[in-house]
Formats: structure tokens, sequence, C-alpha cells
């Protein structure tokens, strides 16, 4: 076979896997509160901070991160001694901008009864575009950044689907 077959051929198959491999690159998977695919993400394990005599028997945590232009989110879900959820935190940021973010964190407790208490943040950070050509008054504190932040109480909604990205962490990154 020659060189330019082998080429082709190549070339054939970068175009088949690459779209394949792309998709878990998708801006949906780093929504907070959405249910990522099977195969996004990696299970990282929570060193243990707590003595055997904690309420916490296990801890369940995936992070995602983007190829550029930014975008990362972890999730992690605690489990009781009872093996019942005990609590839910996550953190998304995207990249929405060259000196802009926005973010969302997500905490959750839940009481003996199994109802969830817990907040919302919805967050932007945007520097302005004049940073970019005076980066040493970026760095001398000259520029001020724009921050807003919004908090709310979780929503109905957003308890159910707490309850159920536990269940699915406890399953995809077992303890």
């Amino acid at each position: 076979m020659s060189n330019r077959v082998r080429h082709v051929v190549a070339l054939q198959l970068a175009l088949l896997i690459l779209p394949a491999a792309l998709s878990a690159q998708a801006g949906t998977h780093f929504e907070a509160l959405s249910m990522p695919p099977q195969d996004v993400g990696s299970c990282v394990p929570l060193p243990r901070a707590t003595p055997d005599t904690s309420a916490i028997r296990s801890h369940h945590r995936l992070v995602m991160k983007s190829i550029p232009p930014g975008r990362h989110r972890e999730m992690t879900a605690l489990v009781d001694r009872q093996g019942r959820g005990a609590g839910y935190i996550e953190m998304s940021f995207v990249k929405t901008g060259t000196l802009a973010t926005s973010s969302t964190h997500i905490f959750a407790t839940f009481r003996d009864d199994q109802m969830v208490f817990g907040s919302r943040t919805d967050g932007n950070n945007t520097f302005p575009d004049s940073v970019l050509s005076d980066p040493y008054g970026f760095l001398n504190g000259r520029y001020q950044q724009t921050i807003t932040s919004n908090r709310k109480p979780l929503e109905d909604s957003e308890q159910r689907t707490i309850r159920e990205l536990i269940a699915f962490l406890r399953k995809r990154c077992p303890a």
C-alpha cells in the first residue's frame, strides 16, 4: 500500500472517530443539574477528611473538563451510613468570553425525612476589554472586575433532579 493510500485511510478513520470524541465536549454536559452521559468525565476520589465516626459513609465525585473554550463541572454526592443521600455539591464554570466567565454553585443537604434543603447561586465575572491592551495594569489592580451573583432556594424540580443525580453518581463513580 502506498503512503498516499495510507494517509487517505488514516484521514477517513480520523473523520469517523473525531465527531464521536468531540461529542463529549457538548455544552449541555456542563450545564448545572443536567444529567451527563455515562462515558463523560472522570471519577475522582476525595481524600478521607472525616473520622470513621462521621455520618457520611461515602463520596461519589465526577469531574468534567472541556478543551477550550473552557468549561468545567464537578459533581459530588454524599451518602450516609444508612445508604441514603446526605448531600450534593455541584460547581459549574463556563468561559463566556475572553475575560468573562459564568458559574453555578449548588449546595444541598438532606433532612432526616429525605427532604432536600439547599440553594443555587448563579454568577458572572467580567473584566473590561481594556485589560488586554494593558496587562501590567491588570497585574497592578488598576482594573475592576464586574461580578454579579444571584442566590435562590432550590425549586421542587431541582430537588428531584438532585435525587436523580445522586443515584447516577453512586452507579457511575462507586466509592
